[in-house]
């Protein structure tokens, strides 16, 4: 496609979205030979009465969001101005957004919307420690890869100046998507985000929002005086424990929501993870193995079948999986996420059953021998060489570019070997077959 305009040395060649203090188009930049976003204050905003106020405040967000490494955070590359006019060159996140992925597909599985909003929360958490709010979530803003990987952009509000920023003057869309607060002027803190989530997870579930487009007046009457419609009721599919968990997020006093996002992560894999338990039991033959007792032979079997794939931290993997699942069923569908291929994973979910008939192996439940435990305490990992950490941090960046740096620092405050490291790092890899790459290169 030919280039329209050209800011800066940037060519823009398609508009992608326009919100209400800027407009973001995809671009090329030539000299690092690669597609970014690029988002362009109003030209009315930039060139009017009150234009530096509004420069300011555009420089400030880029600022904002210029300090966020995230994987699920578009990041920012670069602010300047050209003819008076300021912009931000971002990262390039070629995926749909989530307000279209809607209109064509329908509501989601309970199981999909979970997954997507817990990326949107990590996102959440991480900005908030950061001193960064968010307060315009809505479905159009987030941006989804082939695989489910979220990307969250227009970050960029700073959490000092929250309170500070005009009742909006936008859609009856845009309106209706925000925390109850933002509409009255009062005090907004990062509840406001999580409300805001709630909200996408209503929607991601019924392809409705919570509360119906109109006024700013009718909107805050209708949040203040009903709750949101029983989002159980609109969808069958969505358990009492989530309902109740979005019914939470939506409320309308925010000392009624959850403290923090890690708090709202934490009740949604609960709600998740008690429908998938019960979705077990129903489909399973056989009673579920009691509490974390594992008996030894079967997760051998499940390890070497996983190491086939990505190696020797198959052991570490299947370690994970036992403290969270509940039955053997479950058990697989833990480890299932680590199999790219699809009938790879469906082998997993069937060789379940058959485990869990099979009985106990030969070696009876897996127990502790009090020795191996006081040689692991004392054994304790030593931290690895500072070339091999260099190693590592290289092949990350291959798959998520230079945050890699900062992932391995982060993961190695909680050191526990090399095979876990690697665990670690590749949960921050969204393309699958790119995190099973990764695992591999870390075969010994």
């Amino acid at each position: 496609m030919d280039s329209v305009l050209i800011v800066d040395r940037y060519a823009l060649d398609e508009w992608l979205a326009s919100g209400a203090i800027g407009l973001v188009f995809r671009g090329y930049d030539p000299l690092l030979d690669r597609p970014v976003a690029i988002k362009i204050l109003h030209r009315e905003l930039a060139r009017g009465e009150a234009a530096e106020a509004w420069r300011e405040r555009f420089k400030g967000r880029a600022r904002a969001a210029g300090r966020l490494f995230h994987p699920n955070i578009p990041a920012v590359f670069d602010f300047a101005e050209d003819h008076e006019i300021p912009f931000v060159t971002m990262e390039y996140v070629d995926g749909s957004r989530l307000d279209r992925m809607l209109k064509t597909e329908g509501r989601f599985t309970p199981e999909r919307a979970v997954v997507m909003a817990l990326q949107v929360l990590d996102a959440l958490e991480y900005s908030h420690q950061n001193g960064v709010l968010h307060l315009d979530l809505k479905s159009s803003v987030v941006l989804a890869l082939a695989d489910d990987h979220v990307k969250v952009a227009d970050f960029g509000t700073p959490l000092a100046h929250a309170s500070e920023l005009p009742i909006p003057e936008e859609a009856p869309h845009t309106v209706s998507s925000k925390a109850p607060e933002q509409l009255t002027g009062g005090a907004v803190d990062h509840r406001a985000d999580l409300f805001m989530v709630g909200g996408l997870l209503y929607e991601m579930l019924t392809c409705e929002r919570p509360f119906r487009d109109a006024g700013i007046d009718q909107v805050v009457t209708e949040m203040a005086t009903r709750r949101a419609e029983d989002v159980c009721a609109l969808n069958p599919a969505v358990s009492r424990g989530l309902g109740e968990v979005i019914a939470t997020a939506l409320a309308y006093d925010p000392a009624e929501r959850f403290a923090s996002a890690a708090e709202f992560s934490r009740a949604l894999r609960d709600a998740l993870s008690s429908t998938q338990a019960s979705q077990s039991v129903m489909r399973s033959p056989v009673a579920p193995a009691c509490g974390r007792d594992w008996d030894a032979g079967i997760l051998h079997k499940l390890e070497a079948e996983l190491a086939a794939h990505i190696g020797p931290v198959a052991a570490i993997a299947v370690k994970r999986a036992t403290e969270q699942a509940t039955d053997i069923v479950g058990l697989c569908e833990e480890l299932a996420v680590y199999l790219v291929d699809e009938r790879e994973r469906e082998k997993f979910l069937a060789a379940a059953i058959g485990l869990a008939a099979a009985g106990p192996g030969p070696n009876g439940p897996s127990q502790d021998n009090p020795e191996d435990t006081a040689r692991r305490e004392r054994d304790a990992p030593e931290p690895p060489d500072p070339a091999v950490l260099a190693v590592i941090e290289a092949k990350l960046a291959e798959h998520v570019g230079p945050i890699a740096h900062i992932l391995l620092k982060r993961q190695m405050q909680q050191f526990r070997g090399i095979p876990e490291l690697y665990l670690s790092l590749a949960d921050h890899i969204s393309d699958a077959a790119e995190r099973t790459r990764f695992l591999n290169s870390g075969r010994i």
